[in-house]
C-alpha cells in the first residue's frame, strides 16, 4: 500500500513540478507566503541572511558533512526509517515527512534510546522533529503539500531562530546548542541584516 501511494505521489509530484515550471517561465516573480515570516524564497534560495547560522547549526547537529548539502538526513542516518536506510526527503512533502517522522517515533527501540521514553523524529539539515514541524506548519500556513525541499528546510530552520531570536531560547529549539556552541550561535544571529 504504501509503494503504491509513493508512486502515485512521485507521478503527481512530476507533474506538479512541470506545471509549476511552465507557470514560473510565464510570470513574474512575486513574493512568495514565506514573506509571512520576513523570508522570500528567492532570499532563501540565494542569498540568506541567516546562512551563518544555519549552516553554525547544521554542523552542531551532526548534519553539515553530508552528502546532498546534508538535507536528507534523518536521525542516526536512517536506522529509523522504514527499511532502516535514508530517503529522499527533499522530495517528500511536509505531510510525508510527517508520517515517517511518527514512523520514527512508533519505534520501541528509538523511544528506549532519546527523549527519556518519547523518542526523536529529528529529520533534515536541521534536524526537525515531529513536534516543531507540526508547530511551523501552522505558523506558517503551510497546506503540508509543499516539498520539504532544501529552500522549505531553509526557510522552517530560519523561521525557529526568529522566532527564539539572539538568546539562550535557541539551546530549546537544538539540543547541540550548549556551552560555547550556544554562545557562538548566538553571536552568529547578533549578525543577522535582514
Amino acid at each position: 500500500m504504501m509503494m503504491l501511494h509513493d508512486l502515485r505521489f512521485r507521478t503527481l509530484s512530476a507533474m506538479l513540478t512541470a506545471v509549476l515550471f511552465v507557470a514560473a517561465c510565464s510570470i513574474s516573480v512575486t513574493p512568495s507566503p514565506a514573506a509571512k515570516s520576513g523570508i522570500s524564497m528567492v532570499s532563501a534560495i540565494t542569498n540568506n541572511p541567516y546562512k551563518a547560522v544555519l549552516d553554525y547549526i547544521a554542523e552542531c547537529e551532526g548534519t553539515a558533512g553530508a552528502p546532498n548539502g546534508a538535507y536528507a538526513v534523518s536521525l542516526d542516518y536512517g536506522r529509523w526509517l522504514p527499511d532502516g536506510k535514508e530517503q529522499e526527503l527533499t522530495k517528500l512533502t511536509i505531510d510525508q515527512i510527517d508520517e515517517l517522522q511518527t514512523y520514527m517515533l512508533a519505534n520501541p527501540m528509538n523511544r528506549a534510546r532519546y527523549g527519556n521514553g518519547i523518542g526523536s523524529s529529528a529529520i533534515g539539515k536541521y534536524q526537525i522533529v515531529r513536534a516543531t514541524l507540526r508547530r511551523l506548519k501552522k505558523r506558517l500556513d503551510l497546506t503540508g503539500s509543499e516539498l520539504f525541499d532544501e529552500a522549505m528546510q531553509d526557510r522552517l530552520a530560519a523561521e525557529l531562530v526568529r522566532g527564539r531570536g539572539a538568546n539562550t531560547s535557541l539551546g530549546r529549539e537544538w539540543a547541540s546548542l550548549r556551552g560555547k556552541k550556544l554562545t557562538r550561535a548566538i553571536d552568529l544571529v547578533r549578525q543577522i541584516k535582514p
